[in-house]
């Protein structure tokens, strides 16, 4: 099944769960349908850091021309909408930049093969810099690390190895 937005309202991620539980999706939402897809932190982490790169070479490439438009961003701290069903989870995931309409072109397919899904979704540079932004707060928002170790910290300590297995 073939998911495709030319345009979109929303195109955030978001949790639902806690800390240490949390199920990650990325939510796309025009004024028609809400979609939401599952992923993994290392993804939404991964497609922060892609999207932090091609803004990066946009700006280097003609800083004055973009200058207005990532200035323009409108802030998303909404939280997801409701109810949360995923389409599919998503697997490969890449980004194209398209000089014309000059939009990011978000492209992923399913996980799991047996699904055949795939998504397709042009973004403005602003909602790719408020994606970001956002992304940032929500990943940064999960359990604090160990002093020790770095591992996350569980709410009743976790077994460290710099501590020999004990508890801290």
């Amino acid at each position: 099944m073939e998911h495709s937005f030319e345009l979109v309202d929303r195109f955030i991620i978001g949790t639902v769960g806690l800390p240490g539980e949390r199920e990650f999706y990325l939510q796309l939402a025009n004024q028609e349908r809400i979609s939401s897809f599952a992923m993994e932190k290392g993804q939404a982490i991964a497609l922060v850091e892609r999207l932090q790169e091609l803004l990066r070479e946009l700006r280097r490439r003609d800083s004055s021309r973009y200058q207005a438009i990532f200035r323009s961003v409108e802030v998303d701290d909404g939280p997801l909408s409701t109810p949360v069903e995923s389409e599919f989870a998503l697997g490969e995931m890449s980004l194209t930049w398209m000089d014309e309409p000059e939009r990011i072109l978000f492209e992923a397919n399913s996980l799991q093969e047996e699904e055949d899904g795939s998504l397709k979704v042009l973004i403005s540079l602003g909602q790719a810099m408020e994606f970001i932004r956002r992304s940032e707060r929500v990943i940064s928002a999960g359990r604090a690390p160990c002093p020790f170790c770095g591992l996350p910290l569980n709410l009743d300590g976790h077994l460290c190895p710099r501590a020999n297995g004990y508890r801290r």
